[in-house]
C-alpha cells in the first residue's frame, strides 16, 4: 500500500537525517586529523574512517526510528488499509472493546521491543568499537607548494593570525603576524607553557587546521603529525591499522614489503601474535 509506506517513511526519515548529521558532527576531530594527515582521498576517508566512526550513533538512531516506525505502521493501517494491527485496534475502538485495543497496543509494544533487542544484539556483535570511541571545533589562509621557491624553507609561515572565540562572545588571540621559517634537514623544537598555541601551530603546519589569515608554504606535500592523543582505529585490528599507515595517500608500500615491515615492527615491541586483536 503506497499511502501506508509513505506515512511510515515521512514519519521516520527526517529524524534519521537529523541524527545522521549529528553523528557526523560528533566524530572525534582526531579521526578527521588522521585522515587528512594520511592523505586519504574522500572516498577512502568516508569508507575507512568517517562511516565506522559514526556507525554507533547511526545505529542508535536507526533503533529509535524503528520503534517509531511501529507506531506509524499502526497509524498507516488505521488510515489506509483493510487489515493489520491498526485496523484491529480501530475495530476494537468502534465496538468499545477496550480490552482488545489494549491487547493489540501491547502486541505493537512487544514487536518494537523484540526488534530493538535484535538490533542491539547485532550492534554489539558487528560494531564492537562503540564503547571505545572518543567524543567532538577555518578563513582566507592558504597552503602553498613551495618547491618552486628556492629561497623558502622546508616550512615557511608568513603573517599567520589565529584566534579562538569563546562561548561568552570574546576571543583569545593565539598568533598575530607570526612568521617562522624551518630550514630543510633541520631539527626544530617549539617550547612554551601549556595553552600558548604549540599544538595549534603544528596543526596549521600539517594542514588539519586553518589559520585565520596568512600563508603556509610547504616544500613537500608530505607532512607527518603525531598528536598527544593520536588515535588508532578501534574498528581495525592491529595489523589493519599498520597497513593503513603503510598504504595511504602519501605512502604506498607493496603488499609483500608491508608484511615484512609489520612483522618486524610487531616483533620489536612484543605484539606479534596479537596482530588480529
Amino acid at each position: 500500500n503506497a499511502s501506508a509506506i509513505a506515512v511510515v517513511f515521512l514519519g521516520t526519515v527526517f529524524h534519521l537525517v537529523v541524527a545522521a548529521a549529528n553523528a557526523s558532527h560528533r566524530i572525534s576531530p582526531g579521526y578527521v586529523d588522521l585522515a587528512i594527515t594520511l592523505g586519504l582521498g574522500w572516498r577512502r576517508r568516508l569508507r575507512t574512517i568517517l562511516i565506522p566512526a559514526a556507525a554507533p550513533e547511526l545505529q542508535d538512531a536507526i533503533r529509535i526510528s524503528v520503534g517509531w516506525a511501529w507506531s506509524y505502521v499502526t497509524l498507516a493501517e488505521i488510515m489506509g488499509t483493510e487489515g493489520g494491527i491498526g485496523q484491529a485496534i480501530e475495530v476494537a475502538r468502534r465496538y468499545v472493546r477496550t480490552d482488545l485495543a489494549l491487547f493489540w497496543i501491547g502486541v505493537v509494544g512487544v514487536l518494537g521491543l523484540v526488534s530493538d533487542q535484535l538490533m542491539r544484539r547485532w550492534q554489539r556483535r558487528r560494531i564492537q568499537w562503540s564503547t571505545c570511541l572518543p567524543k567532538r571545533p577555518a578563513s582566507d589562509s592558504a597552503i602553498v607548494d613551495a618547491s618552486a621557491y628556492p629561497d623558502l624553507g622546508a616550512i615557511d609561515l608568513r603573517e599567520i593570525d589565529k584566534e579562538f572565540r569563546r562561548a561568552v562572545g570574546d576571543s583569545v588571540v593565539i598568533f598575530s603576524g607570526l612568521n617562522l621559517k624551518i630550514q630543510p634537514r633541520s631539527f626544530t623544537v617549539i617550547l612554551g607553557p601549556s595553552g600558548c598555541g604549540k599544538s595549534t601551530l603544528l596543526r596549521i603546519m600539517a594542514g588539519v587546521e586553518k589559520a585565520d589569515r596568512g600563508t603556509v608554504n610547504l616544500r613537500s606535500a608530505r607532512i607527518g603529525l603525531m598528536q598527544q592523543n593520536y588515535p588508532a582505529l578501534p574498528w581495525f585490528t592491529v595489523w589493519q591499522n599498520l597497513e593503513l599507515a603503510l598504504g595511504n595517500g602519501h605512502v604506498s608500500v607493496p603488499r609483500d614489503v608491508q608484511k615484512q615491515i609489520i612483522v618486524k615492527a610487531l616483533t620489536r615491541v612484543g605484539l606479534y601474535g596479537w596482530q588480529d586483536a
